[in-house]
């Protein structure tokens, strides 16, 4: 989402590079239950960092398989322990090179539905992630063999256990500042609007079932709107059946929110009229808004 967006252009614009002890591509041979894998990877400061596909791959035949897929609208990756990846052809490169460019990567992935943030760099454009922190969160076996400069790996589930110690939270309800959350368009030509239009730079509230209140995320996940804490300290998630209310002209019509990009055609409205754009959800019988958007009709005198 946007704001993860923010956060790694202001890390790229302090620098093309990050201090680093050491940053090589990593020499060390990977075996997985004593045979050799073809992997390659970085070591820096003495840890190894993989890419995460790459990492599923090799796992891809073995009880300790992962899926991941990425949404690039809601700029989150997806990992999935439930089912095992389909390697995509280009995974397990041993072509890496020495560096031209590392960050410390901002990227946020959804482990089996929770947040998680790994310790990672983006190098050149690719995010690479502590190993010994992808088996402590999914659950594989790792170590290390001194003698034979070798990293292990073991066809061997382990108990999967998060990086930090969170704190467990119920959201119960949504608020929202609307005054916050509204924003403008001018239909045009081919003007579409996605779930994201209405969640990027939103302000919406988790209440929990104490009383207190959090900033919470949201992302569209198989029709569901789930949301969760912005910190990735506190666990946990609520989900959702996201509507839109369309109001033109006095009128207004709630429907479930579409699963393809709303146009003319989907919102069934007169698109030479302004209208108004709601995201919410139903409390009983009762539609609650989360995030407006104000859409005004072309410009008419323009247009002859």
């Amino acid at each position: 989402m946007k704001k993860l967006l923010v956060s790694a252009l202001l890390v790229l614009a302090l620098g093309s590079r990050v201090h680093a002890a050491d940053v090589q591509v990593s020499k060390q041979a990977v075996h997985l239950d004593g045979s050799p894998v073809r992997i390659s990877g970085y070591n820096i400061d003495g840890e190894n960092y993989f890419k995460l596909r790459d990492v599923a791959a090799v796992l891809k035949d073995t009880s300790v398989h992962f899926n991941v897929t990425f949404d690039s609208n809601a700029n989150l990756i997806f990992i999935d322990t439930e089912t095992s990846y389909t390697p995509s052809g280009q995974d397990a490169s041993d072509s890496l090179h020495d560096p031209d460019s590392i960050v410390p990567s901002s990227q946020l992935a959804v482990v089996n539905g929770e947040k998680t943030k790994y310790t990672g760099y983006l190098i050149d454009g690719n995010n690479f992630f502590r190993l010994r922190d992808l088996g402590r969160t999914l659950g594989f076996w790792v170590s290390y063999d001194e003698a034979s400069d070798t990293v292990l790996l073991k066809d061997e589930a382990l108990p999967k256990k998060p990086i930090i110690t969170k704190t467990d939270v119920t959201i119960i309800n949504l608020e929202s500042a609307l005054h916050q959350n509204t924003k403008t368009f001018s239909i045009g030509d081919g003007t579409t609007f996605d779930f994201y239009d209405f969640i990027q730079d939103s302000s919406i509230i988790g209440v929990l079932n104490d009383g207190n209140q959090l900033v919470v995320d949201a992302y569209l996940k198989d029709g569901a709107m789930i949301v969760s804490p912005l910190h990735i300290k506190y666990r946990g998630n609520l989900s959702v059946t996201p509507k839109l209310k369309v109001s033109q002209s006095g009128n207004d019509t709630v429907m479930t929110f579409p699963s393809t990009a709303l146009d003319d055609a989907t919102l069934g409205i007169d698109s030479t009229q302004p209208f108004t754009l709601t995201l919410g959800v139903m409390e009983g019988d009762t539609f609650k808004a989360l995030s407006v958007i104000d859409v005004t009709a072309p410009n008419t005198e323009a247009a002859r």
